[in-house]
């Protein structure tokens, strides 16, 4: 194993550390994985890497640009890319990058104003988009080329001008018709290619195509009341899903303009849709003797004559099982049935014996013997269960096996129509309105008759059927409104901002819970807007009132003129008075003070959020720490710190290195308890030093320490310290608890020399034993105690001052 060495590998030798490593290169292999510490010869960039990286050829980060420095950043190393960095749309300043970064910035074009995304590492190639576009467009915009599309160049809505684009350009913009007036957003290339006016060409291809006139038989089917166009405003080849009335058996359905055109028709004709009225059993109830009702899982009157449900069958005739789809069965007959070929050469008299009892001999001209069974000859019947008279074709009569429509309920007779089977509808029939009387319809028909009703008098139309399932009177229900019961009458202070000139009908007319969609006016702004009634009564109320809708009595403009004068007219695509006060629109703007540019919702501003330079928010020229708080760069750790001070404010929470320009002190803090005046932690006795500790600044406090009680030495505490200490007096031997702080700052001492009572009997004291010294020894000198005694060997005797 080759160890490092200056022969082997010199330029690793160069950059090791010699301070922060521990060991000499020479004790390491180079596959070693030990973390060591490196200085770059080039930059003196500092890092760790582990040596078998290093001897495998991994350099300096900051050299590769895999760290950011304050030697390799891109304000650095391309200054002119930092002047066209976006501060208001990237999330870091471009210091935080270096020039190989693949970060997609935001970019803000220092000739043009142009906002636009592209990695740091391409700057190097690709410049402003718009800047190079314009260059090449000199020669060949759309103005030099297509000068007649001028005229329909939208100036107000679009930035910038048709010069500013080529012919080929795939940019959308917007034009202005300049017959109609219409405004539109095409391509530019499309323009140029032909493209013209939609408004135009949608009213050119209407007038030649419309519904009306290509497929006139529709006409009879189109639901006026539910569409609120008529059917000329449209194509035949239109989109729209319009409403359609059947006028063959008035069934109600929506389908496209283009789908009718196209051949669709009544989804009830054709059977493609199951009703009361053309279900299986209605339409062809000789097909229900041949139902298998133990196979199929559904009864036939479930299914409409044109289902493709493939249903079992079994031939009432010779008992013979298949399956077919009910449509298949309109002309099939039973298969089993159709393969004998023979053609029967017998009259009706001898193949249906039985439907001879049913043959009106008085109708008829010729007997039953001069026909077959497969003639479709019509003839008149008489049904031998009910007498009722009716026309079939004999074909029909023999082969499909038809009865009586009366029996199987297809045509209404004296025992089943509608005043037998529901007599209670009677007394609600309309026979002023009604064409014809009650008896002739049965319970299943869908004639759309009038009623009236026998309670409220309130008259309406409504299918038979419809009234046979239970559905009464809309007003008693409050399906329709009534005198009594009417939009107007419930909701009169809301019926007052009714707009009677703009609305076809009267509020009387509808009720509080109707989607339609009426106009109104405010009363107290008189702005006119469209809104439903149901709408109205959920007490939505004027869009102008309630700022939903930017008018001239609440637009910007009105509510807060304060921010006119920082409103950016240049980059705003639209005025103030476009927006309310509390519109999410973000628009930008111009601080007043320092004339800072940024972007903030018109919401934000208006509830008092301001520029963001002048509070701190954003880092500026004008507003970083060198500016507002010069001093503070004195103590500022350049070698530590990874950011320069212009990089913040002066409220932000980075944790920052310093040095202590008295004590020389390094220590960690955030740069807004630094800027509210919170200094170095060993001058102001938060941390403990060597120059600072309790034995430097007050060693006359040594003297009462309590070594054997406290647990540290008091070079352990700072002068400031809330530690309660033991303490011992070196006069009376004392011990007694207090703070630290107590001994410094207050001035506290010992509690039996410092009581009063005390003081005054060793003074008496004193004296009393100078007195009987001086009577004792005249010439002998004053009597100064070397040792005080303690306070319980004292007598206790009264004495006086």
């Amino acid at each position: 194993m080759r160890h490092l060495n200056p022969k082997n590998y010199p330029d690793l030798i160069r950059e090791w550390d010699y301070n922060k490593n521990s060991e000499k290169p020479e004790l390491y292999t180079k596959g070693s994985r030990y973390k060591a510490h490196w200085i770059c010869k080039k930059c003196n960039h500092e890092w760790k890497a582990t040596i078998s990286n290093r001897s495998n050829g991994t350099g300096c980060p900051a050299c590769s640009g895999r760290v950011v420095t304050n030697t390799n950043n891109l304000k650095v190393t391309h200054p002119e890319f930092a002047k066209e960095w976006n501060y208001d749309k990237n999330k870091n300043s471009p210091e935080q990058y270096t020039k190989g970064s693949h970060y997609q910035a935001n970019w803000l074009c220092k000739y043009c104003s142009n906002d636009w995304k592209c990695p740091i590492n391409d700057r190097k190639i690709l410049g402003c988009p718009e800047c190079s576009r314009i260059i090449k467009i000199k020669m060949n915009n759309i103005a030099i080329t297509h000068p007649d599309l001028i005229k329909e160049w939208n100036n107000e809505k679009n930035k910038f001008k048709a010069k500013s684009y080529t012919y080929g350009s795939t940019h959308r913009v917007f034009w202005i018709c300049k017959k109609c007036n219409h405004e539109w957003k095409s391509k530019i290339r499309d323009r140029v290619l032909g493209a013209g006016c939609p408004e135009c060409r949608k009213l050119i291809s209407i007038e030649k195509n419309n519904l009306a006139n290509k497929y006139p038989d529709l006409i009879k089917d189109w639901d006026f009341k539910k569409n609120e166009k008529s059917p000329s405003e449209y194509s035949y080849g239109s989109k729209y899903k319009a409403h359609w009335i059947c006028h063959t058996c008035d069934y109600n359905w929506q389908a496209t303009i283009n789908n009718r055109s196209n051949g669709t028709g009544c989804p009830a004709c054709s059977g493609r849709i199951l009703t009361e009225s053309n279900n299986l059993t209605i339409i062809r109830p000789d097909l229900v003797k041949d139902w298998d009702f133990k196979k199929n899982e559904k009864s036939p009157s479930e299914f409409s004559y044109g289902s493709k449900y493939k249903a079992h069958w079994i031939c009432h005739k010779c008992r013979y099982n298949w399956k077919a789809t009910i449509n298949a069965r309109k002309d099939s007959k039973c298969p089993n049935c159709s393969r004998k070929k023979e053609k029967s050469t017998e009259n009706l008299e001898q193949s249906n014996p039985e439907l001879i009892e049913e043959w009106d001999f008085s109708k008829n001209i010729n007997p039953p013997s001069h026909f077959t069974k497969g003639m479709k000859n019509k003839a008149h019947w008489i049904c031998k269960k009910c007498n009722h008279e009716w026309q079939s074709s004999i074909y029909h009569r023999s082969t499909r096996s038809q009865g009586c429509p009366a029996c199987s309920g297809r045509v209404a007779t004296g025992k089943n129509n509608l005043s037998v089977t529901n007599p209670e509808l009677i007394e609600e029939w309309d026979n002023i309105k009604n064409s014809k009387d009650s008896d002739q319809y049965k319970k299943s028909s869908a004639y759309k008759a009038y009623w009236i009703c026998k309670e409220c008098n309130y008259e309406w139309q409504a299918r038979i059927y419809n009234r046979t399932k239970g559905i009464g009177c809309p007003a008693c229900s409050g399906r329709n409104a009534t005198d009594r019961d009417n939009f107007k009458i419930k909701n009169p202070k809301i019926a007052k901002e009714w707009n009677y000139h703009k609305n076809k009908s009267h509020p009387e007319k509808y009720r509080t819970k109707s989607n339609y969609k009426a106009n109104w006016v405010c009363e107290k702004c008189n702005f006119e807007w469209k809104a439903t009634i149901a709408d109205r009564t959920r007490e939505y109320g004027c869009p102008s009132c309630s700022g939903r809708i930017a008018t001239e009595l609440n637009n910007l403009t009105i509510s807060n003129p304060e921010l006119l004068e920082e409103w950016d007219k240049n980059r705003n695509e639209y005025l103030p008075n476009s927006f309310t006060k509390g519109s999410d629109y973000k628009a930008y703007w111009i601080c007043k003070s320092c004339l800072y540019n940024w972007n903030a919702t018109i919401s934000s501003r208006t509830i008092g959020v301001g520029c963001p330079a002048c509070s701190g928010r954003v880092v500026t020229d004008s507003n970083n720490l060198t500016i507002t708080h010069p001093k503070l760069l004195e103590e500022w750790d350049f070698k530590n710190n990874e950011k320069l001070p212009n990089q913040f404010t002066k409220g932000a929470k980075y944790k920052a290195h310093w040095i202590c320009k008295v004590c020389k002190l390094t220590w960690q803090a955030q740069l807004s308890h630094r800027t509210n005046g919170i200094g170095c932690p060993a001058c102001s006795g938060r941390v403990v030093t060597e120059s600072n500790n309790l034995t430097v600044i007050r060693p006359d406090l040594i003297k009462d320490w309590n070594y054997r009680k406290n647990n540290s030495a008091p070079d352990k505490y700072t002068r400031s310290s809330s530690y309660n200490a033991y303490w011992i007096c070196n006069h009376c031997s004392t011990e007694w608890k207090t703070t630290i702080n107590n001994r410094t700052s207050h001035g506290t001492g010992c509690p039996t020399c410092n009581d009063t009572t005390t003081n005054q009997k060793w003074r008496f004291w004193e004296k009393l034993c100078a007195k009987i010294l001086l009577i004792l020894s005249p010439s002998s000198a004053q009597f100064q105690p070397r040792t005080r005694l303690p306070n319980n060997s004292l007598p206790d005797m009264s004495y006086r001052n």
